[in-house]
């Protein structure tokens, strides 16, 4: 983030220095260095999304999110007769394994 921050700062310089001179090929220039930082930026962000998906996604074995999802249906089932509506603070309880 520090590593944007600089670069923002450059870039607003330079525009600022583009904007005083009246030097639009100076400013065009700048403006196509931003694009392109910004492009940076946007695929860095992809790409650390995606692998903290990845990591959240591997970290955790489907099989054991799906038995742990069969258990907590079970035992609610069994907890509670036909109808019968849980209040939260007695879903919590009957959650605790």
């Amino acid at each position: 983030m520090q590593t944007v921050n600089r670069s923002m700062v450059n870039i607003v310089g330079a525009l600022d220095r583009s904007l005083a001179g009246n030097n639009l090929e100076k400013m065009a220039e700048t403006m196509d260095q931003f694009e392109r930082q910004f492009e940076n930026l946007d695929v860095q962000s992809e790409f650390v999304e995606g692998a903290m998906s990845n990591q959240a996604t591997l970290s955790t074995p489907e099989d054991d999110v799906n038995l742990l999802m069969q258990q907590v249906a079970v035992r609610l089932a069994a907890c509670r007769p036909v109808g019968m509506k849980l209040k939260p603070p007695v879903l919590r309880q009957l959650l605790i394994f």
